[in-house]
């Protein structure tokens, strides 16, 4: 019995079970839940009990046939970098652990830390090697609700990961790209190279935040504003232009958090490689025209990808919406594991 992947982010909490017969995939069961304010702050459980009864509420209304999960920490609660070993120094626990200490942002007894070796050297002759690490109070925070909940973790991993497995079959990504996740409460910018993440970012833009902008310049309610957004999002020529130009400040700031992105990966990577998309997924993907606006600041090609595994599911289920293929990227990359050497 394959585990299910579950999403769980500050304002909602996703499940998906994918089923393989064959080359095609399904999707017996996909369920969510809305998490109330101030249970879940940032990636951090505030209310265990109530978060406990929530994800066991949501594995229950799923009908899902097994209790097993693949589960996503937050992105800006955890560290995924890649770091490269001089030549002259062997790949060991301690030569690595060494090395990833310059990196990371905790101290060796309050993190919990894993690593893996790339087969190809960089351009120095260097050994490349992909160094992840999470709190140990923040890890073990989420594996005590999950097991209050009924549930049982077989795996736990930061989103970027799961992203770039349900964005991207094997073998299909070479190129250095940039992936933007826009979701309700934070948005992540992640550079991928070769199907490996090189390292992200997290920032503040996020679909809550615009709607609260929204309403503030427009002086409306929360709801109005996300209702606005929905029907004319950053068309210009829709609702004579009044969101666009409500909404146009918001996209130069995003622009310019991907741009940084990009320097940051030309100036502290030896071989980097021109980035030859930016790609948007994630349910504020869903904003009329953003790919359109970003492409023309960014003067890159942007587009919009939901997860490949979608594609499939759409052959025989073409009513399938997609908000599922962009808001589910995350739970259907976790599921993707379950199939993964």
């Amino acid at each position: 019995m394959t585990a299910f992947g579950l999403d769980i982010s500050d304002t909602l909490v996703r499940l998906a079970v994918l089923e393989k017969r064959g080359a095609q995939f399904f999707l017996p069961v996909r369920a969510e839940i809305t998490i109330p304010p101030e249970v879940i702050v940032d990636g951090e459980i505030r209310q265990p009990t109530v978060a406990a009864h929530l994800l066991a509420q949501l594995v229950k209304a799923s009908r899902a046939r097994t209790k097993r999960a693949i589960v996503s920490l937050p992105e800006r609660q955890t560290f995924l970098k890649l770091i490269s070993l001089p030549a002259d120094r062997g790949v060991t626990e301690a030569s690595v652990q060494a090395e990833a200490s310059q990196h990371i942002p905790f101290a060796p007894g309050e993190m919990y830390f894993d690593w893996y070796l790339l087969p190809q050297k960089n351009s120095l002759g260097e050994r490349q090697v992909v160094i992840g690490a999470a709190a140990k109070t923040l890890v073990d925070a989420y594996l005590s609700v999950l097991h209050d909940a009924g549930i049982e973790t077989m795996s736990i991993e930061p989103e970027s990961l799961s992203l770039v497995r349900a964005i991207w079959q094997k073998g299909q990504q070479s190129d250095a790209a940039i992936v933007l996740d826009l979701g309700r409460t934070r948005s992540t910018i992640i550079l991928v190279r070769d199907e490996i993440v090189r390292f992200s970012v997290t920032v503040r833009y996020a679909g809550k935040d615009l709607n609260r902008f929204i309403a503030d310049e427009l002086k409306i309610s929360d709801d109005q504003a996300e209702k606005a957004k929905k029907i004319f999002g950053l068309d210009p020529r829709l609702g004579r232009g009044v969101l666009y130009k409500v909404l146009s400040p918001q996209m130069d700031i995003l622009a310019e958090k991907i741009r940084d992105v990009e320097s940051f990966y030309v100036e502290h990577f030896i071989d980097h490689r021109p980035i030859k998309e930016v790609t948007l997924t994630g349910s504020g993907a869903m904003l009329k025209g953003i790919d359109q606006q970003l492409s023309q600041r960014l003067n890159q090609t942007v587009v919009i990808h939901p997860s490949w595994v979608y594609q499939q599911l759409r052959a025989h289920d073409p009513s399938l919406p997609i908000d599922v293929g962009l808001g589910y990227t995350t739970a259907f990359g976790l599921a993707l594991k379950n199939f993964s050497p």
